[in-house]
């Protein structure tokens, strides 16, 4: 499946790891490169399918290449922090607004006349997965609606976990808050 290019690069087509499994691409991930595999999200066929590629285009792990240093300037980071009621409550009203103000379900219509095929618009994200299910009849407007919903407060359930464990990101509640951490920031 791969052939030697030099004494330490190996050459593997994007279109034989296609052909594998993510069950496949793991398992040769895991042989490869152990920490890059302890830390990959297993279900993102994409990012162990990357990993993959970097060793077999560099003939070094992903986790030997990729540069742990911390970065050479200071720099501040602000995350606005909302109770779960008024974010929920945002993500609804900014669905509802995708979908029927900004033209989400034509644009993915219009993708798919354009030759995208439903199976390459799933991987598109979320929102593409589901409007995609719509058009193709296998669920109504009303489940669209309430599914999506769902799965995007879900996934952004996760981004609140993330944001909680860094520690180095300054949370606000109010948006005065950002103009004192600016100050300071830049006072030090």
């Amino acid at each position: 499946i791969f052939s030697k290019v030099s004494s330490f690069k190996f050459q593997i087509s994007r279109q034989k790891l296609n052909k594998l499994t993510l069950k496949q691409l793991l398992s040769r991930l895991k042989q490869i490169d152990l920490e890059t595999y302890n830390i990959i999200d297993k279900k993102n066929r994409r990012r162990v399918q990357r990993a993959l590629e970097i060793y077999y285009q560099t003939g070094k792990p992903k986790s030997q290449i990729t540069n742990h240093k911390s970065p050479p300037y200071e720099f501040l980071q602000i995350a606005p922090t909302f109770s779960k009621e008024i974010l929920d409550k945002r993500i609804r009203q900014r669905l509802i607004h995708r979908l029927e103000k900004e033209g989400l379900i034509k644009e993915v219509k219009r993708l798919h006349k354009q030759g995208v095929s439903w199976k390459r618009l799933d991987s598109f994200g979320l929102e593409y997965r589901w409007v995609s299910n719509y058009l193709q009849n296998k669920i109504k407007y009303p489940e669209l609606v309430e599914g999506l919903g769902k799965a995007i407060i879900n996934f952004a359930k996760h981004q609140r976990t993330w944001f909680k464990r860094n520690k180095d990101i300054k949370k606000i509640t109010k948006y005065l808050e950002v103009e004192k951490l600016v100050k300071k920031f830049l006072k030090t």
